[in-house]
């Protein structure tokens, strides 16, 4: 039961991406750990390919804009 414990308390265990929905949200953060990427990459080649929405000082990402991204860049 302990090591079922420790991975509950992992970081990444905790990340809720796996289970959302193709309509919500993600911050910046959630869209580095779900591409598997650093921020200087989201920031000088996703925002200009990505549709983003700005509210106040957050960036926020549509989980289906990134998907259909990802989908143009599939290589056949």
């Amino acid at each position: 039961m302990a090591l079922v414990k420790k991975t509950i308390d992992f970081p990444v265990a905790k990340c809720t991406i796996p289970c959302m929905n193709e309509d919500r949200l993600l911050s910046k953060k959630e869209v580095l750990v779900y591409l598997r990427i650093s921020m200087s990459t989201l920031d000088r080649i996703l925002m200009k390919e990505i549709p983003y929405i700005k509210l106040g000082k957050r960036v926020l990402f549509r989980k289906s804009d990134i998907d259909k991204y990802l989908e143009t860049k599939k290589v056949k």
